[in-house]
């Protein structure tokens, strides 16, 4: 299955801080032509940088629905198929997004899960909207606000789906009769693999 980077554009952001904060982390290009002139290229990553229609198929798929996820593994881009079952506690999807170059994704998937290490990564590595939206997952209001502020409804919606799924996942482990073995051992096997290649510790 081949995979292909979406194409990177610049986040729409409002706040002054918060652009400050965009343009001293992001590292950008210049390039064109006499002709189409000169575009401002990003390659910070987020979620923002797909196709809204991807990311409401996405919504559909977070929240259980075969059909849209179908969609998503079919297309060109997979990788949002496994984002979408790496926050359903997925460990095979997470062990892809490592193998896929997709790493940023099942990263954010963990801070969405209000992982501490995973958000500060987030916070460093991602556009600042991936940021507010996992800090949202965590109902952080002002960043519900800040979704709301900025007109980022779809990323509401997906924040909606993933608290739903949480909320069902915390109570299914209350359950007494489950078992729990560490968490996702082969993802964590996965993400030690990949901070060794990036040189992180």
């Amino acid at each position: 299955m081949s995979v292909t980077h979406p194409t990177p554009v610049m986040a729409s952001v409002n706040d002054g801080a918060k652009i400050r904060h965009f343009c001293d982390v992001a590292k950008f290009i210049f390039r064109g032509n006499k002709t189409k002139g000169i575009t401002l290229i990003n390659f910070m990553q987020g979620l923002e940088q797909y196709d809204v229609k991807l990311l409401l198929a996405l919504v559909k798929s977070v929240g259980g629905r075969t059909d849209f996820f179908k969609v998503l593994v079919e297309g060109p881009h997979p990788e949002l198929a496994a984002f979408s079952n790496a926050i359903r506690g997925d460990d095979d999807a997470m062990v892809w997004l490592f193998k896929h170059d997709f790493a940023w994704l099942a990263i954010l998937s963990n801070a969405c899960d209000g992982d501490e290490k995973a958000i500060d990564w987030v916070r460093n590595g991602l556009t600042p909207v991936n940021l507010r939206f996992a800090l949202a997952c965590q109902h952080d209001v002002d960043s519900l606000k800040w979704l709301y502020k900025n007109k980022l409804g779809v990323f509401l919606l997906l924040v909606r789906e993933v608290e739903r799924f949480l909320k069902y996942q915390e109570k299914e482990y209350t359950w007494p009769y489950v078992m729990h073995f560490g968490g996702h051992y082969r993802a964590k096997m996965e993400l030690e693999e990949w901070q060794k290649g990036k040189g992180e510790s």
